[in-house]
Parts: structure tokens; sequence; C-alpha cells
């Protein structure tokens, strides 16, 4: 392969992959893909959380987790490889330390932490750590920017509103405390 057809591949690549650099409205179909098998791994570690749906389906779990794992590993990979190829990104070393790169290497981590036994606290945590999975869905998403002038244009409403719910909260459950607590645990 000459170096001018790897350019021109990576460049292809690229263009499905980063958001900026795409030309189309929405998520190229590569993207769609990726954002499915994010929103069908966070689905099964949801379930995974049950224990009846679990026993008797352990090796299939693993399965898909091998599987959703070296999918993310391949994307990983394929980012860093065309990462250059956006003008925003000064280079490999750059994206690899930036953010999104590591919330990628992080859940390539936990897809794979399955394999390293199961009981033990860091395996629970890393488990936690799936939840950066839609923090990638984010990222591909152009509504996430006018989410966040939204929040920026309006913070100190937002800040009241959640002030004022918060004490909402806390007064109504203070109420609730003292209607059914002399009556629980035993009731």
């Amino acid at each position: 392969m000459t170096a001018s057809s790897r350019h021109a591949m990576r460049h292809k690549l690229a263009i499905q992959l980063d958001p900026e650099l795409s030309r189309q409205d929405g998520l190229t179909l590569l993207n769609m893909f990726i954002a499915l098998v994010i929103v069908v791994g966070i689905v099964l570690a949801v379930l995974q959380t049950e224990p009846m749906v679990v026993t008797g389906n352990e090796h299939w779990f693993r399965y898909s987790e091998l599987i959703f794992g070296s999918i993310f590993l391949l994307e990983y990979l394929a980012r860093v490889w065309t990462c250059v190829e956006n003008s925003k990104v000064k280079s490999r070393w750059h994206y690899i330390f930036s953010f999104v790169a590591i919330a990628d290497l992080l859940a390539v981590t936990v897809a794979f932490s399955v394999y390293l036994g199961n009981g033990g606290i860091l395996l629970r945590l890393l488990l936690l750590i799936r939840v950066l999975r839609l923090a990638r869905l984010g990222r591909f998403s152009m509504a996430m920017d006018c989410i966040i002038e939204a929040v920026r244009s309006r913070g100190y409403e937002l800040l009241v509103s959640a002030i004022f719910a918060a004490a909402l909260l806390l007064m109504s459950s203070t109420l609730l405390y003292l209607v059914e607590g002399p009556h629980q645990p035993e009731a």
C-alpha cells in the first residue's frame, strides 16, 4: 500500500469518525453504529445488575463484553490514527491525552475488566465508569452545544430553580419521615 493510498484511506475514515470533518448533517453511518453499540452496551450493563437475568447467562454477558470491548478498542485505535486529519488536533499525543480520548480508553478498559475476576471493589468501581459511554454519545450530537449554551446563558435561573427544588425535596422528605418514621421499619 502506498503512502498516498494510506493517506486517502485515513482521510475517508476520519470523515466517518469525526463529526467536524463530515459535510453531512447528523451522524455518519459509522458514528450511528458506534452510538448503537454504546446504547446496547449500557442496556446490557443495566441488565447485569439483575441476578435473575445473569444467572445461567454469564457466558453470554462475557462474550458481549468481549465483543463491545473489541469494537471500542478498534474505534479508539482508528480515532488515534485519523485524529491528525483534523486541523484542530496538534499531534496524536495531544489527542491521546485529551478528555475525549481518555474517556474512550476508559470505556475500552472497563469493557475488558470483566476478565480480571469477580468480587473486587475495584472492578465494581470500574463498572461505574461505563456511564462514560453516555458522554461519548454527547460528543456525536450537535444538540449538546445548544444545551451547554442554554445552561450557560441561564445559569443563575437554573441555580435558583435547583435550590428551590432541593429545599422542596428536603421539606417533603422531612414531612414524610415525621409521618412514617414512628411506624418504620416494622410496618
